[in-house]
């Protein structure tokens, strides 16, 4: 709030040279409890697993159309419910609330004839056969058993078929940029209850804030009890910006790339920008690679290109 007025705000959190960002997502996590009561059922016990998807981060690959393993393992689920009904012992997937889930895995015991998942596990490989060439479905059986079943499962099956995943809206502003996201990053068994974890994004805080309504009530109306947490505010596009007209003449003069575009993750300017929407804000930096873990580096070279493109862009709007 400091940042008073119309001014100029050069952030220097991106990680591609040439590339100057213009938004950003803003997010929020919301996780649902489901409280397990359980019964002794005995009868022949499967295993169905999950895996082999691609995963990525839910901001730069939610838009990669790659499969979510939770999704596809609750779609499978619910078809048993047309042969007969699976007491679900347990169902998990997902390490992280920002990843895509690469695999996931359900235990159940069943009197009916699992090979009606066949013709399903078919059709989701060939759904994502573009995608997630390497996904493997497998369906085991692991013996007769006796085993604590989670009544009333079928609630967290329904969630997961029903709660929205990935792309919910593209960008008006931006083409072929994604505005609207969810993802379901983590479900999980404990002894007491089953958890799940999801993060939404959205450059338009409307938008993020309708997509948090719609996913607390289909929570609710399923017997979890939630807790929204972690919110981040979206760094919305400005139509019109003297200062990217500026940013664009310093790139020409000194020849330098230059692409302006939005990013469907977090950045810091998403706090400035609700302090004072008047700033005129663009993020940009040089060449990082594998941001976030041990490896990172940066491009020297492309550091001291950058460095000289901030000393020329400086002495224009002195």
């Amino acid at each position: 709030s400091h940042l008073q007025g119309e001014n100029f705000l050069l952030n220097i959190d991106n990680e591609k040279e040439g590339q100057f960002l213009t938004s950003c997502a803003g997010g929020v996590m919301i996780d649902g409890i489901f409280p397990v009561k359980t019964k002794e059922v005995s009868g022949k016990t499967y295993e169905i697993v999950v895996s082999g998807c691609v995963g990525g981060h839910s901001g730069e690959s939610i838009d990669k159309g790659s499969a979510n393993a939770v999704k596809v393992l609750g779609n499978l689920l619910s078809k048993l419910y047309c042969e007969g009904k699976p007491e679900v012992i347990s169902i998990d997937g997902g390490l992280k609330d920002n990843a895509i889930p690469r695999k996931a895995a359900a235990k159940f015991i069943f009197d009916g004839d699992v090979s009606i998942l066949d013709e399903s596990i078919k059709s989701s490989i060939e759904k994502y056969k573009e995608t997630d060439p390497e996904m493997c479905i497998t369906v085991e059986c692991l013996g007769d058993s006796t085993q604590n079943a989670i009544e009333e499962a079928d609630k967290v099956i329904n969630y997961i078929v029903n709660v929205k995943d990935g792309v919910v809206d593209w960008s008006q502003n931006t083409k072929g940029m994604v505005e609207t996201s969810l993802n379901l990053g983590i479900l999980k068994t404990d002894k007491d209850k089953i958890k799940v974890c999801h993060l939404l994004r959205s450059s338009v805080g409307a938008s993020l804030d309708k997509l948090l309504d719609e996913v607390d009530k289909l929570m609710k109306e399923n017997g979890f009890s939630t807790k929204a947490h972690s919110g981040y505010p979206a760094w919305e596009h400005k139509v019109d910006s003297k200062f990217r007209e500026i940013i664009k003449d310093t790139c020409e003069e000194i020849g330098a790339p230059c692409k302006f575009e939005g990013i469907h993750a977090g950045l810091e300017c998403g706090v400035f920008f609700e302090a004072n929407p008047k700033l005129d804000i663009v993020s940009f930096g040089p060449d990082i690679f594998d941001i976030h873990t041990p490896a990172e580096k940066m491009s020297l070279s492309s550091f001291e290109r950058s460095y000289n493109f901030v000393r020329t862009l400086v002495q224009k709007i002195r």
